[in-house]
């Protein structure tokens, strides 16, 4: 619902039930005037969206090729934003005219390739306008126990290396995690960032989640 209590008949592309159930993974908000790029997947739709103050739902004219967007983020700016297709990190910007009679204009091109050791669904990030992309996650970079190695039971957690990338420096381990580590978030200013993330007790779901919070600083 945009701006009034009547649903547009233009959402119908993203709500007709003929067409497949359309899981919303993600809402971004781009430009000044509330519009908002909307991810959404049922396997046979485009997975970007763009919803306009008034409730018109339009397909953007650009879509990634890896298909599914499995993360998405606004750039700080509100004029883009990034998206985490399988390993790739792809930067949508768009340009939002004044004028509702002209046409948007957008475009999606590829920034940065993930390791395979990174985790993804930790990944996390920070695009800074002038400065570029800040990257955090967790990276499996232990090998797993031989299969004729004797079982611990319950497995003793897997550590977890913290990568950070900052643009102009390059990537550098941070610290070591736990694999029951998980929300890895990312707050960069103009001079210091810094990574927080949870760490449950076990791998054993509970009611109590008992777990700790962390948090490092980083260079910004």
């Amino acid at each position: 619902n945009i701006g009034s209590n009547a649903m547009s008949a233009n959402t119908a592309d993203l709500t007709d039930t003929s067409l497949g159930v359309k899981t919303v993974s993600h809402v971004e908000f781009v430009g000044s005037q509330g519009h908002i790029v909307v991810v959404a997947h049922d396997g046979r739709c485009k997975p970007l969206w763009l919803v306009s103050p008034d409730g018109a739902v339009n397909e953007l004219c650009v879509q990634p090729e890896e298909g599914e967007v499995d993360k998405a983020w606004s750039t700080l700016d509100g004029r883009g934003v990034v998206l985490l297709c399988d390993r790739r990190l792809l930067l949508l910007t768009v340009e939002v005219p004044e004028q509702p009679a002209e046409q948007v204009q957008a475009e999606l091109r590829p920034y940065q390739l993930l390791p395979e050791q990174a985790v993804l669904s930790s990944v996390t990030c920070v695009w800074r306008p002038g400065v570029g992309l800040h990257v955090a996650y967790f990276a499996d970079e232990h090998a797993a126990p031989a299969p004729e190695a004797p079982r611990e039971l319950p497995p003793p957690a897997r550590p977890y290396t913290l990568k950070y990338f900052q643009p102009g420096a390059g990537e550098y381990s941070v610290c070591t995690v736990s694999e029951y580590s998980e929300s890895l978030t990312l707050a960069v200013t103009t001079t210091r960032a810094c990574a927080a993330w949870k760490t449950f007790l076990n791998h054993v779901p509970e009611e109590a989640e008992r777990g700790e919070f962390w948090a490092v600083a980083l260079p910004g």
